[in-house]
């Protein structure tokens, strides 16, 4: 019947636009009230679920009559009508919202757009009037709520978790359709008898459809008419627009589980209702389940691809998941859709922050301000940014900038607080962090960072305190240097409890048991009271950071408790509290649900374990197991990612491998000591440094010590005595200690003077030009540090002879330092071998010298390129290839080939200062790093000379030995040109004369060391008389001619290159 119906009426059949009556007449000109017609059908398509491209259409069909001027002129005469209505029209108002939420996926110049544009403009002032709070284009909070978790805390104090993200709420719930204008029921019983009369076969069809045998008309009106009013009053069905409200509904009071329930019932409705399961992901995200949650955007996006909001929350879920390039990519998305869509840009800074790309990340912040300049929780995102950057001073101007919008909110000002400590201006911190505590005092990250301002300020402002409130309520936070510190900790902890604030009460007290362990290490006096002040506040910490609520935080708080207890020389509490952390971390590293970051902090954290393992393993006397655990966290520490990482020798094995006369010294970092191991064939365990063995005395089984045990089996009172025989132990003898008193302090002082010598040696290498005096005088506190003389006397005691080789393996800490020239400089006579660890050191290797050598030369240095020209002409080829001219796919091409010696030049020009792009510049601006280099084939290679710039560990070099290289020459620094050359020269020469890269390099360094002024002229002139061409001989000459200048200086007889600058930064690995 409904057929009939419309097919007599003409009425529309598509179920996505309701019912229209006729046009205006082609030619004649719209009125208004055609314009009023054609808009109210218009949003009765939109209510039908019209997208983009049926609204696009909708304009075109009216041709020039319907033109984009006219649109926009009617608007304004419809929004003044509109506004002068008695009351607000709210359903009205969602209309107009969701045709311009349309209407965005269109172009900016297209009629659809601009009406859409003047729709929303209507649709605002509209609700203005009224009381409606929420609207369909839902702008969100301003971002700032929730700081909490954002704030930054000084460098001695764990990450918190980042803000939670921003994320659309599901849509305001749709308005009913609009009815149509025209409908059958709105003809009345003698219209329906009149068309019956006038239309006979229409009656026989509307009979046979009714199932009446009669042909009286009027009985045929009356039960049209009754068919008609049943049909157009139907018993009332459940929609998907009631079920989508619904959820909306329960969403809002966050009762997730019904809204779910709600959603999934439109989405049975109507399966391609795709807004519906956007709002699904919503819920699903909100009960945990990522994964599941990105499937239905996913599915909202396969039917709606325009659908902006469905990727910008797809970003969200995978930035929460830490799929940081991916989120950035679906941001990317949603803002060609929309590029004015200022939360997209804001979240596209927040998963560019996650992936570490700063710059970008303040870009993108910057452009979300440039489209909504009052939002300040991005202001203040952007000023975390900035600090991280480095940028504090621009930080503090964004948290002004943030301050103005939101000036209650604690956490801007408690990282405005943390960007003035790293400006040094303290008070101007401390004035920051306690506007944030007069607005909130239970912030105790706040109180964390003031007390951090309050120990490096020197003396109060009066002005600043005077003005606080908080050092106004409490004389004693106008104390400075430690004692203000324990004061603003102390003062934490009175506004804070337990029950309430578990995680502040923890923080606090373990920062207050970090302050007793610094004291103690300046105050030796007290330092056994102040370290067990210390050990109770780290277990007072650990009642509320606990495993289950802040593995994390407990497992840090674990560690200083750890470090304390071994000060305290309390190794069996130690050692518990070893095992509680390292068990903990592996039930961590067991659980599937963590994310790729969490992981791989975790496994940092597991190698600190691991040290601090080592250090207690020496303690109790344990030197084997202590030298075991150190080669298992070095191992770990520079592994591949995505690659197993290799076996760590036992030292069982690494005794088996050590060559006769040759003694190996193994460096161990850990937060609390430097631990120096001495490997010795002839000992049955490794000696560390100042720390007694265990070793007695090596025993013989002699037939005398044989009948000693037969005589003990038979009398087995007789064993106790027979085994002090044999070890020539007194019975009063005292029993040995696992360490000597204070020996814990002795290494915890070497390693506080090792890091400061670290920063003095970094700041050193980044000047532009150094005094070589500087040089030698950093090498000298580093031999002292390391006590090279003790190093030295204790290889020469112990072997049966003077060692010729002395294998020295850095550890990750002291790796691509200059460690052989401390012992060139102590006149050793063994020639050190360097190592970047002991699988390296003492690898089993069948690689033999090769019998014909050809070479690589890369690089733009003439005087290099003739040295090499020089060295390389007994050869059995030679390649020179200039990077400015050559591509870097050609470059990998030429190092494949399988040449013996690749010698890449020193870049010209770089002085002193490191360059930051660690790689080979080659042509097009592309860069060949070590990272690349050690997946080429490299096996047929038996040395390479590599640049200061390449390398920023040993563990990167250590990949190339992975891969077959033999030997390695690496620069530490550029150095002096000259004495670089001659360095090279002679390397080359006694390579040439069959030495082996460390020893040819040993006795390079020695003859640099010891070479006059004359000397040197006299080795240049032979180089010279030895050039190949005019052009070089023309670049020594100068150098000669250098040498001469500085003569009067030198005095003839003197050795210009003695100091270590000039031959030092040269090592041998492998």
């Amino acid at each position: 019947m409904k057929n009939i119906w419309q097919s007599f009426f003409k009425s529309p059949t598509s179920e996505s636009a309701p019912e229209l009556r006729e046009a205006p007449k082609p030619n004649k000109p719209l009125s208004d009230a055609d314009y009023e017609y054609l808009f109210e059908q218009l949003l009765e398509g939109i209510a039908y679920g019209w997208q983009p491209g049926r609204i696009q259409r909708f304009f075109e069909t009216l041709g020039e009559r319907g033109d984009k001027d006219a649109w926009l002129g009617w608007l304004e005469r419809y929004q003044l009508k509109a506004m002068t209505a008695p009351t607000a029209n709210e359903n009205l108002a969602q209309y107009l919202l969701k045709l311009d939420e349309q209407c965005q996926a269109l172009p900016p110049t297209s009629t659809a757009r601009q009406v859409g544009d003047r729709a929303r403009e209507i649709a605002m002032e509209l609700l203005s009037r009224g009381t409606l709070n929420e609207i369909w284009e839902y702008t969100g909070p301003d971002g700032v709520e929730n700081f909490g978790a954002a704030v930054e805390l000084p460098e001695d104090n764990p990450p918190l978790a980042p803000a939670p993200m921003e994320e659309l709420p599901p849509p305001e719930p749709l308005p009913e359709p609009i009815p149509s204008q025209v409908s059958p029921t709105d003809w009345s019983w003698e219209e329906l008898l009149t068309t019956l009369q006038q239309n006979p076969a229409f009656a026989v069809q509307v009979a046979q459809e009714l199932g009446l045998e009669t042909t009286n008309l009027q009985s045929l009106a009356t039960a049209l008419a009754a068919q008609i009013d049943s049909q157009a009053n139907p018993p009332p069905l459940e929609e998907p627009e009631t079920a989508f409200n619904r959820g909306v509904e329960r969403y809002e009071i966050e009762d997730f589980a019904g809204a779910l329930s709600d959603w999934e019932k439109a989405i049975e409705l109507r399966p391609s209702y795709y807004q519906a399961w956007n709002n699904r992901g919503l819920a699903l995200k909100q009960l945990g389940r990522p994964e599941e949650s990105l499937i239905c955007y996913r599915q909202a996006l396969e039917l709606e691809p325009t659908y902006y909001k469905a990727w910008y929350n797809q970003g969200i879920v995978l930035e929460e998941l830490e799929r940081f390039e991916a989120a950035v990519a679906s941001y990317d998305r949603a803002l060609e859709l929309k590029p004015d869509y200022d939360k997209a840009w804001s979240s596209r800074g927040d998963a560019l922050q996650g992936a570490g790309q700063w710059e970008m990340a303040i870009a993108s912040y910057e452009k979300a301000l440039e489209i909504e300049p009052d939002l300040s929780g991005v202001w203040y995102q952007r000023g975390l940014t900035l600090k991280k950057v480095g940028n504090a001073k621009e930080a503090i101007a964004s948290y002004d900038r943030a301050l103005e919008l939101r000036a209650d909110t604690p956490e801007i000002w408690t990282a405005r607080g943390h960007a003035a400590i790293e400006l040094q201006v303290y008070e101007e911190a401390i004035a920051s962090f306690d506007k944030a505590l007069q607005f909130k005092p239970e912030a105790w990250e706040a109180w964390l960072g003031r007390s951090h301002a309050a120990r490096l300020s020197a003396a109060p402002d009066l002005l600043l305190t005077s003005l606080s409130a908080i050092s106004d309520s409490s004389p004693s936070l106008n104390q400075r240097g430690e004692a203000g510190e324990l004061a603003s900790l102390e003062a934490g902890l009175e506004c804070l409890y337990p029950n309430t604030h578990p995680e502040g009460w923890g923080q606090l007290h373990a920062a207050i048991g970090r302050l007793y362990s610094r004291q103690a290490q300046t105050n030796p006096q007290e330092a056994e009271e102040l370290r067990q002040k210390a050990v109770g506040r780290y277990h007072e910490a650990l009642t509320t950071l606990t495993e289950e609520a802040f593995p994390e935080l407990h497992l840090e708080v674990l560690q200083d408790l750890i470090q304390v207890q071994w000060a305290l020389e309390d190794t069996a509490r130690a050692n518990k509290s070893l095992q509680r952390g390292a068990s903990l971390l592996l039930r961590l590293l067991d659980n599937p649900q963590q994310s790729e970051g969490q992981q791989k902090c975790r496994a940092a954290e597991l190698a600190r374990f691991n040290q601090l393992g080592v250090d207690l393993a020496v303690q109790s006397g344990e030197l084997a197991t202590a030298l075991e655990l150190a080669q298992q966290s070095q191992v770990a520490a520079s592994s591949i990612e995505g690659e197993p990482s290799p076996e760590a020798p036992s030292w069982r094995e690494l005794r088996e491998r050590l060559a006769p006369q040759t003694v190996a010294v193994y460096w161990h970092l850990s937060p609390v000591a430097l631990t120096t191991f001495i490997l010795d064939r002839d000992r049955a365990e490794p000696l560390v440094l100042g720390q007694p063995g265990n070793e007695v005395k090596q025993i013989v089984l002699t037939p005398a010590l044989r009948a000693r045990i037969r005589e003990a089996r038979e009398n087995p009172t007789r064993i106790g005595q027979i085994l002090l025989d044999l070890l020539e132990i007194e019975e009063s003898d005292p029993e040995r200690a696992p360490q000597t008193s204070g020996h814990s302090l002795e290494l915890l002082q070497r390693l506080q003077q090792f890091q400061t010598w670290r920063l003095d040696w970094q700041r050193c290498l980044l000047q532009a030009e150094a005094e070589p005096s500087v040089f030698s005088k950093l090498l000298e506190r580093l031999a002292e540090i390391l006590n090279v003389p003790a190093i030295l006397a204790a290889t020469a005691k112990e072997t049966a002879s003077a060692a010729s080789v002395l294998t020295l393996i850095p550890g990750s800490e002291l790796d691509l330092l200059p460690l052989p020239a401390l012992f060139a400089s102590a006149r050793s006579t063994a020639i050190p071998h360097c190592y970047p660890s002991t699988r390296t050191a003492f690898r089993p290797s069948t690689q033999q010298r090769p019998t014909s050598l050809s070479g690589l030369f890369v690089g733009q240095s003439e005087v290099e390129a003739e040295i090499f020209q020089q060295v390389s002409r007994n050869w059995a080829g030679a390649r020179y290839l200039d990077p400015a001219q050559t591509s870097k796919s050609a470059a990998i091409a030429a190092i494949s080939e399988g040449y013996q010696i690749l010698h890449v030049a020193e870049p010209a020009g770089t002085g002193l200062t490191k360059i930051n792009k660690y790689g080979i510049e080659w042509a097009y601006g592309e860069s060949l790093g070590l990272e690349q280099l050690s997946t080429l084939p490299l096996s047929s290679y038996y040395l390479m000379v590599l640049p200061s710039n390449l390398a920023k560990t040993a563990a990167l070099l250590e990949r190339l030995l992975d891969r077959g290289v033999q030997y390695i020459l690496y620069r530490l620094w550029p150095g002096d040109r000259i004495a670089s050359d001659l360095l090279i020269g002679e390397f080359y020469r006694r390579l040439s004369a069959g030495a082996e890269p460390p020893e040819a390099l040993y006795q390079s360094q020695r003859w640099l060391q010891t070479a006059t002024a004359e000397s040197l002229m006299v080795a240049y002139r032979d180089r010279i008389s030895e050039a190949s061409d005019t052009r070089s001989a023309e670049h020594l000459e100068t150098q000669v001619r250098t040498l001469e200048e500085n003569a009067a200086k030198m005095k003839g007889d003197s050795y210009p290159y003695a100091n270590p600058y000039y031959w030092a930064g040269f090592i041998a690995i492998g």
